[in-house]
């Protein structure tokens, strides 16, 4: 029913355009996220089996499946070895973005789980965590300050990577604006606005720019 119904959302230019970007998927329909949080709404609606049903669409490999499993997932029904499994099908920016949105950065009693991908192997396994831990702040009550703080420094690092900067300055958005953070922000935000690398300058003024108007 689901394969069946996102068939009849394909885009063929959409799809053809993501085969190219090389994103790993086995299949690509092409299918709008716009269409994709329909579908799954009209799945949530159903009710019953959604984490069974999630499961076996997350490890389908089709784009479309793994982003509408990430949408109907009910996190406080996955333990933290669900997570890690899950986590291990994270293979590219946009599974670990809509990883890190629709389910973990909304996940409470989480931080164990997120320091974990955050030691962990992989480049988009730790992207996701730095998204996640960035979404935490803002959608849970869970205080992820101290894991923050702790590791910081380790954060500022991953700048260096261009596959991890866009997930850094998320998080440092994220904590600047809604962890109590926005000193320890500010003052990374600064010193890479003095940077003479026009990444991290442009970098620095995008998080000062948010900061101003939190």
């Amino acid at each position: 029913m689901v394969q069946a119904r996102i068939r009849q959302l394909m885009n063929g230019d959409t799809a053809e355009k993501i085969n190219l970007a090389n994103m790993r998927y086995d299949k690509v329909y092409g299918v709008s996220l716009v269409h994709l949080r329909k579908l799954a709404d009209d799945l949530k609606r159903d009710g019953d089996g959604l984490n069974e049903l999630a499961e076996r669409l997350w490890f389908m490999n089709v784009r479309e499946t793994m982003i509408i499993a990430s949408l109907i997932v009910r996190g406080d029904k996955l333990n933290d070895r669900d997570i890690i499994n899950w986590s291990g099908n994270i293979f590219n920016r946009e599974l670990a973005e809509q990883f890190a949105f629709n389910l973990l950065g909304r996940r409470e009693d989480s931080t164990g789980i997120i320091e974990k991908l955050f030691y962990g192997e992989g480049c988009w396994v730790k992207y996701c965590a730095l998204m996640s831990l960035g979404w935490q702040f803002r959608f849970t009550k869970d205080d992820n300050t101290q894991f923050f703080v702790d590791n910081i420094d380790l954060v500022e690092d991953f700048a260096d990577d261009k596959l991890l900067v866009n997930a850094v300055v998320q998080l440092f958005k994220m904590a600047g604006r809604y962890g109590g953070l926005k000193k320890n922000v500010e003052d990374i935000a600064l010193r890479w606005r003095r940077s003479d690398k026009f990444e991290l300058n442009r970098w620095g003024e995008e998080i000062l720019f948010e900061l101003e108007y939190m």
